[in-house]
């Protein structure tokens, strides 16, 4: 049990001894969501910034980039000097997972985030803006709209209000 729970992916284990000659084995795992571009490094993170690994093989899940990484330990969670900038995209990226929305990247950029559907088709908007429009359902109804359209190359802005403004140009 003891190398279960040193495992940065396991988190936590529940024994259970069912009488009279079985053991039941429980374990909690956390699930990659993100990958925080560190240097020429990946470092692999959970829905609650815990660390689950470093590797330099980009890994096929939402990359954030624009951290200034403070403290970094496999199994413990990643702190940056934009603490509240990473707590909300943290929690982006689980609304994300419910409203069936996925980012290929996201970059951050003091208040302003930047968050790629594609290449070329960019949220931009603060943390907060973006989580109320997926939490809300009107960033999906957007993005419906844009693909039944066959338009993927653009910015959506978010301003106060809960506006979404469409832009073809790319910034």
């Amino acid at each position: 049990i003891k190398r279960l729970e040193k495992n940065a992916y396991v988190k936590g284990v529940k024994v259970i001894r069912k009488f009279p000659n079985k053991l039941i084995i429980d374990i909690d795992s956390r699930i990659q969501v993100a990958a925080i571009v560190y240097g020429e490094e990946y470092v692999v993170i959970d829905g609650d910034g815990v660390v689950l690994r470093k590797t330099d093989v980009e890994p096929h899940i939402t990359l954030l980039k624009g951290l200034t990484i403070s403290k970094l330990n496999v199994g413990n969670p990643v702190e940056a000097e934009e603490s509240i900038a990473l707590t909300n995209i943290l929690k982006m990226l689980k609304a994300m997972e419910k409203g069936n929305i996925y980012f290929k990247k996201i970059v951050i950029n003091k208040i302003i985030i930047k968050a790629y559907i594609y290449d070329n088709l960019i949220c931009k908007g603060t943390p907060k803006q973006l989580l109320y429009s997926i939490n809300s359902g009107k960033l999906q109804k957007v993005i419906n709209k844009l693909f039944e359209d066959d338009i993927t190359r653009g910015t959506m802005t978010f301003s106060g209000n809960n506006y979404i403004s469409f832009s073809p140009v790319v910034d």
